[in-house]
């Protein structure tokens, strides 16, 4: 079986289930992933290729400029490298609407007023465009260390735990409407035991 795409330095490769073989989920894990667009040159477009290791199937997921990476968070300059230019942990693999598929929370901008959370929901995609849904959030930012993912409530849908100075806070993820937002009152004092 021929790649479709290739790995290089800025490939991020993750592992979850998805409706490519026949809109049906298997057993086994699906690779996905994360390329710019040009293996040879620089490039600020990206794609999302599905492979199934097992079955052979592989297909491309491209959004032109719905994929956040090709214009946000970059002013429109061309730089010298080619995204995603962001740490792996800003690429935030999951099941954020609790359908037992692979989705993709992807973070833009490092500031409260630049950064932008965009939701790729990979696993249900059938065909071979693939739309960024960008979340509305409250008084949130995430940086390389500053959080972690819980499931708090019982509803498989993780929560965002999330630690500022000597407080941490929890937030609530809606696929639904698109937001992430407070899950109650920023809580106690950021202990050691529970944050290595």
């Amino acid at each position: 079986m021929e790649p479709l795409t290739y790995v290089n330095f800025h490939t991020r490769l993750f592992a979850g289930k998805t409706l490519i073989n026949a809109n049906k989920i298997t057993t086994n894990d699906q690779l996905i992933l994360i390329n710019p667009v040009s293996k040879t040159a620089e490039s600020l477009q990206g794609q999302i290729e599905v492979r199934d290791l097992k079955t052979g199937l592989s297909k491309i997921l491209t959004g032109a400029s719905s994929i956040p990476w090709v214009s946000s968070g970059f002013q429109g300059q061309q730089q010298t490298w080619a995204p995603p230019r962001v740490s792996f942990k800003q690429f935030i693999p999951g099941d954020f609407n609790n359908d037992g598929l692979f989705d993709l929370i992807f973070i833009s901008g490092d500031t409260a007023s630049t950064q932008k959370i965009f939701l790729y929901e990979i696993g249900k995609e059938t065909g071979t465009t693939i739309v960024a849904k960008q979340f509305t959030t409250t008084s949130l930012l995430l940086t390389d260390d500053n959080y972690k993912l819980l499931e708090m409530d019982g509803d498989g849908i993780p929560e965002i735990l999330v630690i500022s100075g000597n407080q941490y806070g929890l937030y609530k993820i809606n696929t639904k409407d698109l937001t992430i937002t407070p899950f109650g009152e920023p809580l106690g004092t950021k202990s050691g035991q529970y944050f290595k």
